[in-house]
C-alpha cells in the first residue's frame, strides 16, 4: 500500500508507514456493500460498448474516392465520344449540348447511378459519424457516473475522503463540463443534409437538363447547381468542425477523468490492474485543414473524413483498455 504522505509503498497488511507514521488507506476498511450498486453500474455500461462505440473502417474513405473516380472516367468518356461522333459526322456544324447529350445517354445513365451510389454510401457514413459520436457519450456518461459512485462510496465507507479529494474533484469537474459540453445531434437530420437531399437535387438538375423539363438556359441551371453545392459544402465544413472538436475535447476530458479515477482506487487500497496506454488524441486545426481543402480544390477533404474515421476509433481502443483495467482490478 502507497502511502500518501512520504510516497513509500508498504505491504497491505501495514495500517501505518514505518517511515512518517501516518496512518496508511486499507482496502480491508471499505464496506463492500456500498460499493456493490456502483460496480453493477460500471460493469453495465462497459457491457454496451460493443453497441455504442461502433469501430468505422477508414477504407470506406478510398471506396467513395473510386466510385467518383469510375463515375467521371465512364460518364466523361460517353459524353466525349458522342461528341467527336457528331463532329465526324458533320465537321462543318458545331453540335450544341442538347445534341451532345441526346447521343450520350448511356454516360448520363452511368453520372446518374454512381452518384447515386456515392450518395447512398456516404449517406451511412455520416448517419454512423454522428450515431455512434451520441452513443458513445450517452455511455460514457454512464460510466463516469459509476466510477464515480464508486470512488465517493468507497472513501466515505473507509473514512478516506481527504486520500482522494483532489482526485474527486478533477473528476467531478470533468464530468460536469461533459454532461454540459457534449451536445446531441440528429444523425437523421445531417444524412439528410449531407447527402439525401443533395443526392435528390442532383438527379433533378441531370435529368432536368439531360432529359428535358426545363425551359431556361443551361448556364442558369448551372449557377443554381453551383449555388446549391456551395450552400452543401458550408454545412458539410460546420459538420467537420463539431464531429472533430467533439471527439478531441471529449478525449481530453476522458484523459484527465480515468487518470484521476485510477489514481483515487490505487489510494483507497484497489490494486492498480495491468497497465494501459494513455495515448490522446492529436489535435487537427480546422482552419488548417479547410486551408489545404481549398488549396488541393477539395481533395484533402477525403483525408478529413478519414480523420474523423480513425480518431474516434483510436480514442475507444484506449479507453476500452482503461475499462478491461478498470474490471480487472474490480473482480
Amino acid at each position: 500500500m502507497r502511502c500518501q504522505t512520504c510516497g513509500r509503498e508498504n505491504p497491505d497488511s501495514f495500517a501505518f508507514c514505518p517511515i512518517c507514521g501516518n496512518a496508511l488507506p486499507r482496502a480491508a476498511e471499505i464496506d463492500r456493500n456500498a460499493i456493490k450498486a456502483p460496480k453493477e453500474e460500471i460493469a453495465k455500461a462497459v457491457a454496451r460498448r460493443t453497441l455504442t462505440d461502433k469501430h468505422l473502417s477508414p477504407t470506406w474513405i478510398f471506396f467513395l474516392i473510386a466510385v467518383l473516380v469510375v463515375t467521371a472516367v465512364v460518364g466523361v468518356s460517353a459524353i466525349f465520344a458522342a461528341t467527336l461522333d457528331l463532329y465526324k459526322a458533320n465537321p462543318d456544324v458545331r453540335p450544341d449540348y442538347q445534341t451532345i447529350l441526346d447521343h450520350s445517354r448511356g454516360g448520363i445513365e452511368a453520372i446518374v447511378v454512381g452518384d447515386t451510389i456515392y450518395y447512398v454510401c456516404l449517406g451511412y457514413l455520416v448517419f454512423m459519424l454522428v450515431k455512434r459520436l451520441n452513443d458513445h457519450f450517452a455511455r460514457d456518461d454512464e460510466l463516469r457516473k459509476g466510477i464515480l459512485g464508486l470512488v465517493g462510496s468507497a472513501s466515505s465507507s473507509g473514512n478516506l475522503k481527504t486520500f482522494v479529494a483532489p482526485e474527486l474533484s478533477t473528476m467531478e469537474e470533468m464530468d460536469n463540463e461533459s454532461l454540459a459540453g457534449e451536445e446531441r445531434r440528429s444523425p437523421i437530420f445531417w444524412t439528410l443534409l449531407i447527402a439525401v437531399i443533395p443526392m435528390l437535387v442532383t438527379i433533378a438538375f441531370i435529368s432536368a437538363a439531360f432529359w428535358g423539363g426545363y425551359s431556361g438556359t443551361l448556364d442558369s441551371l448551372t449557377g443554381l447547381n453551383y449555388l446549391f453545392s456551395l450552400v452543401v459544402i458550408v454545412f458539410t465544413l460546420y459538420m467537420f468542425n463539431f464531429l472533430g472538436k467533439s471527439m478531441f475535447v471529449h478525449d481530453r476530458r476522458n484523459a484527465a477523468f480515468y487518470s484521476s479515477a485510477r489514481k483515487a482506487l490505487s489510494k483507497l487500497g484497489f490494486k492498480p490492474g495491468p497497465p494501459y496506454s494513455a495515448w490522446t488524441l492529436p489535435e487537427r486545426s480546422f482552419w488548417l485543414y479547410l486551408l489545404l481543402s481549398i488549396v488541393t480544390v477539395g481533395i484533402f477533404t477525403f483525408y478529413w473524413w478519414y480523420s474523423l474515421l480513425k480518431d474516434p476509433n483510436e480514442h475507444f481502443k484506449v479507453q476500452w483498455q482503461f475499462e478491461d483495467n478498470l474490471m480487472s482490478t474490480l473482480q
